[in-house]
């Protein structure tokens, strides 16, 4: 009787294992082993790996995420031809900001207070529509903190990792009402800690550096590629990337043609790096991917900016976007409420007709892309300790 009912529990595995994620969440109702089965992260885990039969993760989705909102729109990629509206959806999150979408989870930013002195960060999967808080060591960790960004990539790993840039020496200003202020103020150390999943755990000390003449990495310009941050410094042709396993602050080649004062972005997409940049005295628009072989810019793509179609190209939220079909496509969002995609390979719009109010100017969305997938989050550390602490209480009662 054993034998048989492992048997049925391997056959039901391997059937969920290969349904699509909609699906497979719909039978959560079923009964309680099916309940636990599917929420096990090892299960989670597996459905990922199957889902994703290459090595590369591409996305499955576009998610509009406006300002201080617990409601965001996905817009399927896989449908981009099709007339009806089921490619439009909502979903929930945690209410406040969209700051980052990694490989299905989302990294969210919530104000606190009212003078933005507090700062509250969750991570959340919309597909689950599971969410953790952020838990940072101490309150001075915290108020410290400049820029969260969150590393993920299912296809290594279950576990996430967030990166924290945040000032080393950092005095709150109730503290600062005694202190003279030199004049000859020096170059202000920053420091890098590491939080993982697994160990739920930040990295100490972390990584010191300085920022000599320029600002820290912010989370604009900043993109999370193959093991490492990218971020780039306008002012020093600079481009710098953080090595997340050795901890190390590294830079790699800038493009031959970048203009000091043009406008420029890191776009990842399908486990490929891209350089959007926008020189100042041109009306040129140069797409350029990083070859990891050679460490060295390709040019991949140029859009001339006079033509009436393109003259929005920048003044809205847009992305380059790799799909499975190896076609590449870059977003774009225009003022009377529809979503465009522009194919740079066939150089054709495709219009998705389709009305989408988050898309208003006055809705200040953000364009993320997003991965359908069963990717677990867990509880950061403090939470951890929380919850032994009051088993522990529980323990002494019944001691005594």
């Amino acid at each position: 009787m054993a034998t048989i009912v492992a048997s049925m529990e391997y056959l039901v595995t391997e059937i969920l294992l290969r349904l699509p994620v909609k699906s497979v969440l719909k039978f959560k109702c079923v009964s309680k082993q099916w309940f636990a089965l599917i929420s096990d992260p090892k299960f989670c885990h597996s459905h990922t790996l199957r889902l994703y039969r290459t090595s590369q993760l591409f996305p499955s989705a576009l998610l509009l995420a406006p300002v201080d909102s617990s409601t965001c729109q996905i817009i399927s990629l896989k449908s981009i031809n099709a007339s009806d509206s089921s490619k439009f959806r909502n979903v929930k999150v945690p209410m406040g900001t969209v700051i980052q979408s990694c490989n299905g989870l989302l990294l969210i930013e919530r104000i606190s207070s009212e003078d933005f002195s507090e700062v509250d960060y969750f991570i959340s999967n919309p597909t689950t529509n599971k969410s953790v808080p952020v838990i940072f060591p101490t309150q001075q960790f915290s108020s410290s903190v400049l820029s969260l960004f969150i590393c993920f990539e299912p296809m290594k790993s279950l576990h996430y990792k967030l990166v924290s840039i945040r000032v080393k020496n950092y005095i709150s200003f109730s503290d600062m009402s005694d202190i003279v202020i030199p004049t000859n103020i020096i170059d202000t150390e920053y420091v890098i800690n590491v939080y993982s999943s697994e160990t739920s755990s930040w990295s100490e000390p972390g990584f010191t550096f300085t920022c000599h003449g320029y600002k820290p990495p912010i989370r604009t310009n900043t993109v999370y590629f193959n093991g490492s941050l990218y971020w780039h410094n306008d002012g020093l042709r600079k481009f710098y990337y953080f090595d997340l396993d050795s901890q190390i602050l590294k830079t790699c080649p800038t493009p031959l043609n970048m203009d000091d004062n043009g406008i420029s972005k890191f776009c990842e997409s399908g486990g490929h790096l891209y350089f959007v940049h926008k020189p100042v005295s041109e009306f040129m628009l140069y797409i350029m991917e990083l070859k990891e072989e050679s460490s060295e810019w390709a040019l991949r793509f140029h859009l001339k900016l006079r033509e009436s179609r393109f003259q929005l190209l920048l003044c809205f939220p847009y992305c380059v976007v790799k799909q499975e079909n190896d076609e590449e496509s870059m977003l774009l969002n225009c003022l009377n409420e529809k979503v465009l995609f522009y194919n740079l390979g066939d150089a054709k719009f495709r219009d998705l007709n389709t009305h989408c109010p988050f898309l208003v100017i006055e809705s200040c969305s953000l364009v993320y892309q997003y991965h359908e997938n069963l990717s677990c989050i867990a509880p950061t550390q403090k939470i951890c300790k929380l919850q032994v602490l009051f088993c522990f209480h529980i323990f002494c009662c019944y001691a005594n």
